[in-house]
């Protein structure tokens, strides 16, 4: 005897009014998952960003301050009261400009007492070149006649005391001729310590005005108009422009990758926005025992139309560098841990990729990423997550 099996549908469940009750409760979080599941199915429209082709730069940070190779404390060779100042602090100055003037009234009078006493010398001078002259003159004659008379004795023409008479008149022109050659070496003595007298005055009314021995900026001025200074006391300090360097503090990191001749980028606190360029002409040898840096100096080779030494700047120098790299922009992806997310099917998928130099703006890709790749940004999307690109502006 057969069986039939029925199955007897269940009665449906009894609405209750408690669980009436709790429907104004359940009805949301179940609203929110359907929403939330929704959204998670919708793909969301992201931009992606392309690899690019160019170049990549690595470069280290150092931070220094604006100064000049040369530094000159200026002052005068001999003291005494400040008459003009003819600069301010900073006023551009040029070599050989003059910047500061003593009063030399005592100085010029005694110049040109020397220069009195140089003008009675050369005519001292002149005077006793004369009186050689004369008395060459004269002894050459007095010889000749000795000489005739010397015939003249031999030949008994002449008595002995008329040739005696030449001889003793030869003598004595021959010894005015030494007495008036003296003469003249004194004149000339006399001369030189007239003009030796009058170059040490002159220098020192020189002395009294100050001169800039470079082209450059007045930096400082350390007296006023009236004050008595002491020889060699600072009048104003100068720099030179013409070099200026910047002594910047890098982490000792960065020793093994720092060499003479790397580029450099350098950006002061005066102009924002604004870089200019450097090399490094000296990589120091001693790092500080707190700070663990060491002082590089960078020259600056396109100088700013405005400046101050002493003021603030940073330095990048560039250690390492690539022309032609595959590159995205620093920070698209985890180059710590070697990830990119990029779309791939229609969906965010992370992907490893082996980087190479990584710059201060872009970073080169070695592997892992193709030029048509679509980068997306990390913190806006989920791997996994579906996507729809938009197009580039």
């Amino acid at each position: 005897m057969l069986r039939h099996w029925v199955r007897i549908p269940a009665s449906p469940p009894e609405v209750t009014v408690s669980s009436l009750r709790r429907l104004p409760f359940l009805l949301p979080p179940l609203l929110l998952g359907g929403v939330l599941v929704a959204r998670a199915v919708r793909p969301v429209e992201v931009r992606g960003m392309q690899p690019t082709t160019g170049e990549v730069a690595r470069e280290v940070l150092g931070i220094g301050f604006l100064e000049s190779e040369r530094e000159v404390p200026l002052g005068f060779e001999l003291g005494g009261r400040i008459l003009d100042l003819a600069v301010e602090e900073g006023d551009a100055v040029s070599i050989g400009q003059t910047v500061a003037t003593l009063d030399i009234t005592d100085a010029s009078r005694d110049l040109a007492v020397s220069r009195a006493g140089e003008t009675l010398a050369d005519a001292s001078l002149r005077r006793a070149s004369a009186e050689v002259d004369v008395a060459r003159t004269t002894a050459a004659l007095a010889t000749q006649d000795l000489q005739r008379a010397d015939l003249l004795f031999h030949a008994n023409v002449i008595p002995s005391a008329e040739y005696e008479a030449f001889a003793g008149r030869a003598d004595t022109t021959r010894a005015n001729l030494a007495a008036a050659e003296a003469a003249m070496d004194q004149a000339r003595s006399s001369r030189a310590i007239a003009g030796r007298t009058s170059a040490s005055r002159a220098a020192r009314v020189q002395d009294g005005v100050l001169t800039s021995p470079l082209a450059g900026i007045a930096v400082e001025r350390h007296v006023e108009v009236g004050q008595v200074v002491a020889a060699g006391a600072p009048v104003f300090t100068l720099v030179a422009t013409e070099r200026l360097r910047i002594r910047a503090w890098v982490d000792e990191s960065a020793l093994g990758v720092l060499s003479i001749g790397q580029p450099a980028r350098i950006a002061l606190r005066s102009n924002p926005g604004e870089t200019f360029l450097g090399q490094v002409e000296r990589v120091g040898h001693q790092v500080d025992r707190q700070t663990h840096e060491l002082l590089v100096d960078v020259a600056v080779l396109t100088r700013p139309e405005g400046f101050a030494v002493g003021q603030r700047a940073d330095v990048w120098i560039g250690v390492e560098r690539r022309v032609s790299a595959l590159r995205i922009p620093r920070g698209a992806c985890d180059e710590t841990a070697g990830r990119c997310l990029v779309e791939r099917g229609g969906r965010a998928t992370r992907v490893p990729v082996r980087f190479g130099v990584v710059g201060t703006a872009w970073s080169e890709v070695l592997e892992g990423l193709a030029p048509t790749d679509r980068v997306l940004p990390p913190d806006e999307i989920t791997d996994g997550r579906s996507v729809r690109l938009s197009e580039s502006p």
